[in-house]
């Protein structure tokens, strides 16, 4: 899959496009980049994607990164081109992409469903994106009709609603929609090391604030390290009441039967079961307590099956 940061492109060749954010690329994105393919594959083009930051700005949580819907894209194998619109793309998104169309000459495009980025005189929607197309000498191309479901099942595998559910806390059924448990990755950092001290070390990741946090509190899941090998693993996602005021937020993971050292690597963090919330303990003795009970629930809800369960949504 090739990455272009400018609507230039040396030899565009011939394209099926669709145009979107495609926040989390779920379930119904990848029923969509799917009939794209089908359909160029008709006519001997590739597929491409017009891929924008879902918000203009910085402060709006979203379900993925840039760079980890760029990496997905590429996972579903249907993707040959994709090119990232600039931040100037939410000035004016019709003539942005009237501009684009009209230097790489797409056979069709199309959009998600729900399609519409801009305000006032300045929005985007599946009915303007046809008409631009249309302008140009593009088909539009409407897959509902290839989309599984009816209308109101295909409603539920929408952006908003995905990010409706991991606000509540709703991972497993978010994670169905999304076609993945729902996770948070980063570098290892080396923290106080007050969890190793208490018999549960633990890895540290600073978490990103722009990306939805499914709420504060104590997690089963699992733990994915760079050798793509998953661990039980106990999280916690807070502030460490017990010890720090006002601590910064913080993704501690304890993987349980783990003790390498995991120090500036990688590491994925998936959420599969919420187990409690947050609590202010009155020492470390009944917090130790508490994380003993932890553990052995998550070895009960043997999060290593969802993970494997997870892998054919």
């Amino acid at each position: 899959m090739q990455v272009h940061h400018s609507t230039a492109h040396d030899d565009p060749g011939s394209h099926v496009v669709a145009v979107g954010a495609f926040d989390g690329v779920h379930r119904i994105h990848r029923h969509l980049l799917a009939a794209l393919r089908e359909h160029a594959s008709e006519r001997s083009a590739a597929v491409g994607v017009g891929l924008y930051e879902g918000f203009r700005f910085d402060d709006q949580e979203r379900l993925t990164s840039l760079d980890d819907r760029l990496g997905l894209l590429e996972s579903t194998g249907y993707v040959d081109d994709v090119w990232v619109f600039p931040e100037t793309f939410h000035d004016d998104p019709p003539s942005h992409v009237s501009s684009w169309l009209n230097e790489i000459q797409p056979v069709a495009v199309s959009a998600p469903q729900g399609f519409s980025v801009g305000d006032g005189a300045s929005i985007l929607d599946a009915r303007c994106l046809k008409e631009i197309a249309a302008s140009q000498g593009s088909s539009f191309l409407d897959v509902e009709d290839r989309l599984p479901g009816d209308a109101d099942t295909r409603r539920l595998y929408t952006t908003g609603h995905i990010r409706r559910l991991l606000r509540e806390g709703r991972l497993r059924i978010a994670g169905r929609l999304l076609g993945r448990l729902y996770e948070m990755h980063g570098t290892v950092s080396q923290g106080d090391q007050r969890g190793r001290t208490l018999g549960f070390p633990t890895a540290n990741i600073h978490v990103d604030q722009r990306q939805i946090i499914p709420g504060d509190g104590v997690w089963a899941g699992v733990a994915v390290t760079e050798d793509g090998t998953g661990h039980e693993a106990a999280i916690s996602l807070g502030r460490r009441q017990t010890f720090y005021d006002n601590g910064i937020l913080l993704l501690e993971t304890h993987l349980i039967d783990f003790d390498d050292d995991l120090y500036g690597q990688q590491l994925r963090v998936l959420f599969v079961d919420h187990l409690r919330s947050q609590q202010k303990f009155n020492g470390p003795d009944e917090l130790v307590e508490q994380l003993r009970v932890d553990v052995a629930t998550v070895r009960d809800l043997q999060p290593l099956s969802a993970w494997a369960e997870s892998k054919n949504w």
